[in-house]
């Protein structure tokens, strides 16, 4: 129960802060002077801004972590440990001609 309160509350602040941010920038009266006639409308009701910046964060935080993470999980294919810190002595004796 106590998870479920911090998510919805952090939901709920980077709502917030993502609707401040584009009052202050001024993209929220931009698209309801340029946008298309849907647009416009749903810019102009703060119930519609605060349910979609809502979703929006609740999808950014579902779905960013899991791509990421699975991207550390399976690095390179995913190789275990020891293949990735295993020694192999033969590739410092073909290399020694170099030198």
């Amino acid at each position: 129960m106590n998870e479920f309160l911090f998510y919805t509350v952090m939901v709920a602040l980077v709502a917030a802060f993502g609707l401040t941010l584009l009052r202050k920038w001024r993209v929220i009266e931009w698209v309801q002077v340029h946008g298309n006639d849907f647009f416009a409308k749903m810019f102009n009701c703060d119930f519609c801004l605060s349910f979609w910046s809502g979703l929006a964060s609740i999808i950014n935080a579902v779905v960013i972590p899991s791509s990421i993470m699975s991207r550390i999980n399976k690095p390179l294919g995913n190789p275990s440990l020891k293949e990735l810190t295993r020694f192999r002595k033969s590739n410092i004796d073909c290399n020694h001609d170099i030198l």
